[in-house]
């Protein structure tokens, strides 16, 4: 069995695709310990500051603009290779947030 087919054996949950035009990523939203976090909320909040467009994000991270805007609208959980390519683009450190909650949990 490959790693990718490993990856899906090993880790079932709910698919969430890293961009809708690439392969599903599983992720346990049962088991999400930050759900005040919405990623693609400040994302979004990101892209205004900087006055860039989802488009523009989307050349930048390789994805098409329309499904990325999805995932940002309706997605709190983000593939973590997605999250380091926008977080690249927009020079912005987005897993801090997460590293926030480890902090605070120990």
């Amino acid at each position: 069995m490959h790693l990718r087919g490993l990856f899906l054996f090993v880790f079932q949950g709910i698919a969430e695709p890293l961009c809708a035009n690439e392969s599903p990523r599983f992720f346990n939203k049962k088991n999400a310990m930050h759900e005040d976090i919405h990623i693609g909320k400040l994302i979004v909040e990101k892209l205004k500051e900087k006055e860039r467009t989802v488009a523009w994000l989307a050349r930048q991270v390789h994805c098409d603009d329309a499904n990325l805007g999805r995932v940002l609208k309706n997605s709190q959980h983000i593939h973590s290779e997605l999250l380091l390519r926008i977080s690249i683009a927009l020079d912005e450190d987005f897993f801090a947030h997460y590293s926030e909650i480890v902090r605070k949990k120990t």
